[in-house]
């Protein structure tokens, strides 16, 4: 056997070594479904009594059904639109129930759908990051029919940044978006993780593998493409999606882009639309019960995470000012 191909045995090996790598981190990581932890108590829908709640479902991939929760002031006479809600992995969208009453209080109706694998949704597991834009054709979709005759906006928080983005693709009705400390991509999302770099190389190949060529578009591709206004928003502090990576990129390389907009928020962390006593609570308590699928049973008094969904209503100000300009 001559030494080029003892080369190629031993490269294709390693690659297939990484990928099997890769593999496993998204099977421990993803392999479940994401409800929220048993021990941290989420706000319900029932319990906001200025919102008329409507629940309905929409069919997903191999005919899977997604939740979906009409949000709408109780004695609103008209609205300015209709907001498309998505959530970050850990649970449904129940722990932005204040954000979407604010939302709502100020003239809008709020779409949101629990992903697959979440909430209320059906799905064994969540799956890896790029699920996402698997799910994201048939969510244009529905938003698309549903509203035909309404002006519709989106927003999403997290791995809900990384959905809307690909919402944007698929949709021809969304006139504007807001994604907040979205995920540019898996190998972005877990780089923090340490030992993960090598890993970080394949992921693109595996989700090439997975999802075909949707699941090697990232947010900065979306942004590099799209003619709809988007505001990107993170705080400058964030621990879990990088800053460096994410909005303090993207404030330079789209800087002249005129229907892109990046705000940076000193000193807040992963939900900047809550105030910083409830993100410091929050995270605490996150950390501490659990967020992906947390324990069997709770080990202590559960949380309440109304604590830690104050909203900011400074930022809140600035999402709204960018929804009604």
């Amino acid at each position: 056997m001559s030494w080029y191909h003892i080369v190629a045995i031993v490269i294709g090996a390693i690659i297939l070594f990484h990928i099997l790598l890769v593999e496993l981190f998204n099977y421990f990581y993803f392999n479940k479904r994401c409800d929220g932890s048993v021990s941290i108590t989420y706000p319900l829908p029932s319990e906001f009594e200025n919102l008329n709640v409507k629940k309905s479902y929409f069919e997903g991939h191999k005919h899977n059904r997604f939740s979906v929760y009409e949000y709408s002031e109780k004695n609103a006479k008209t609205h300015k639109g209709v907001i498309l809600i998505t959530h970050g992995i850990g649970t449904g969208h129940f722990y932005i129930l204040n954000f979407i009453e604010k939302l709502c209080l100020n003239g809008y109706i709020v779409v949101a759908y629990d992903a697959f694998g979440s909430g209320t949704s059906e799905g064994r597991k969540v799956g890896p990051v790029a699920i996402a834009a698997r799910d994201a054709k048939y969510v244009a979709e529905y938003v698309d029919e549903k509203y035909k005759n309404e002006r519709i906006f989106a927003a999403g928080h997290s791995w809900g940044g990384y959905a809307i983005a690909h919402v944007l693709r698929h949709s021809k009705k969304i006139e504007k978006a807001i994604i907040v400390s979205g995920i540019n991509c898996e190998a972005d999302f877990i780089s923090f993780v340490p030992g993960t770099q090598l890993i970080c190389l394949f992921l693109k190949l595996y989700e090439l593998i997975h999802f075909g060529k949707d699941g090697v578009v990232t947010i900065e591709k979306v942004l590099k493409t799209t003619d709809k206004k988007v505001l990107y928003a993170q705080g400058s502090e964030d621990k879990l999606v990088s800053p460096k990576l994410h909005s303090l990129k993207f404030k330079k390389e789209f800087e002249n882009y005129q229907n892109i907009e990046v705000k940076v928020y000193e000193g807040k962390k992963h939900t900047p639309f809550f105030t910083l006593a409830s993100e410091k609570s929050q995270w605490k308590n996150l950390f501490k019960f659990g967020f992906m699928g947390g324990k069997l049973f709770p080990l202590e008094p559960a949380y309440d995470y109304r604590e830690g969904s104050v909203v900011d209503e400074a930022v809140l100000h600035d999402f709204l000012e960018f929804l009604d300009k």
